[in-house]
């Protein structure tokens, strides 16, 4: 590098451009630029070789005084960084995080939530494939589907005698469950007063009232009955319960869609600690949300037992609804504080699209059934008659 601006340095003397010895000086070693050219033009005067000696001198002055202000530059930036390892230490030995325990309890959870909602789904799917499997005559299925309406869900507006020897009965909270087992809000709202604020965690007779439902919409009235062993024991028989178990693999795909609903709504046994747990560890003013929520929850379980699909919208809505967590966010929170809150949120936002992704592939399995109904048809009465067609062809 010095060798090179030596060399930049004796053209310009040469041809006495003070300007670019300036130039050239000032790319290498900023400090000596002005001094440097205030030398560049008293040697331009003097004879070549005092000339060179007052640059060599002036270059090596240059060279110090650069040197010395790169070790003053390093020695401050040292303690810059050794001072804001500190201020570091300091924040985060001494000031509160606003999750402290956050990612604990949302480990703690997460697991169990995942487990609990998969075993009450399964024992749900068990339950309506083998009420299904064992369905009786279909006049049996149509009289015992009014006679549930008439004595549990009676409507006096809409039933031709007016209930008059029917019942409409009560959630637990007192709430009418008028023509809740042919109402889509039993499933999503749950059974009770119409337009009030959703129930995400049912009750015992909001999830029988939301059973009924899925009943009345996959099985009820017109399931292909179960044979006797004497009927079985034929050939049509077994040609029946072949186009049986055909009908049942289909039904499955979306009665089990409707099930996983209701099972992300039913309350886990003993799942209040784990609400204690999230409220333990939840950001400034994010307790005071969830006492509010547990309140409301409290009306309807008194255990305090809570379902997975409340889990998660507490956890989303003690931030996203919460206004103390935003003044905290914007006041309060310190910087370690924000970056743990940022991580948990994004850990939440991974787990989401990974359950949307698990969405996208029943969604897409619905729809590879419905293409394939619609394929068979089009198609199938077209390879019929080709099929007679080949016959008749045959027996000539």
């Amino acid at each position: 590098m010095k060798r090179k601006l030596i060399l930049t340095l004796i053209v310009s003397v040469f041809a006495q451009d003070v300007m670019a010895a300036g130039v050239a000086v000032a790319g290498y070693m900023p400090s000596g630029a002005a001094q440097f050219e205030s030398m560049i033009t008293q040697s331009a005067t003097l004879p070549i070789t005092k000339a060179f000696a007052q640059i060599t001198d002036g270059l090596k002055s240059a060279l110090v005084g650069s040197n010395a202000d790169i070790a003053t530059q390093m020695e401050q930036r040292q303690v810059d960084a050794v001072k804001s390892q500190k201020r570091y230490e300091n924040m985060k030995n001494q000031q509160p995080a606003i999750d402290a325990c956050g990612g604990q309890s949302m480990a703690g959870y997460a697991q169990s939530v995942v487990d609990i909602s998969k075993s009450i789904s399964s024992a749900a799917r068990a339950k309506s494939a083998a009420a299904a499997g064992n369905a009786p005559s279909i006049p049996e299925q149509q009289a015992l589907v009014d006679d549930t309406h008439r004595h549990t869900y009676c409507n006096p507006d809409t039933d031709p005698q007016k209930c008059k020897d029917g019942r409409t009965e009560k959630n637990e909270k007192g709430e009418l469950m008028a023509d809740a087992d042919k109402s889509s809000e039993s499933l999503f709202s749950g059974a009770g007063v119409s337009g009030r604020a959703e129930n995400l965690t049912f009750t015992p007779k909001q999830l029988d009232a939301a059973e009924k439902y899925i009943k009345n919409v996959i099985d009820s009235a017109d399931t292909p009955r179960k044979l006797t062993s004497s009927e079985y024991d034929t050939a049509e028989g077994k040609k029946y319960e072949g186009l049986r178990t055909v009908y049942e693999s289909k039904m499955s795909m979306s009665r089990n869609v409707l099930i996983d609903i209701k099972s992300q709504r039913t309350p886990m046994e003993s799942s209040s600690k784990i609400l204690d747990a999230i409220r333990d560890g939840s950001p400034v003013g994010g307790a005071g949300y969830i006492n509010d929520r547990v309140t409301r929850l409290l009306g309807w379980h008194p255990n305090g037992d809570i379902s997975p699909l409340e889990l998660m919208d507490i956890d989303i809505g003690r931030r996203a609804d919460n206004p103390a967590w935003y003044e905290a966010i914007n006041t309060s929170a310190d910087q370690i504080s924000l970056l743990r809150e940022q991580t948990f949120m994004l850990a939440m936002m991974l787990k989401m699209q990974y359950a949307q992704m698990r969405q996208h592939e029943v969604t897409s399995a619905l729809s590879a059934t419905t293409s394939a109904e619609t394929t068979k048809s089009n198609m199938k009465p077209k390879l019929d008659g080709a099929e007679k067609a080949i016959s008749r062809g045959a027996s000539k």
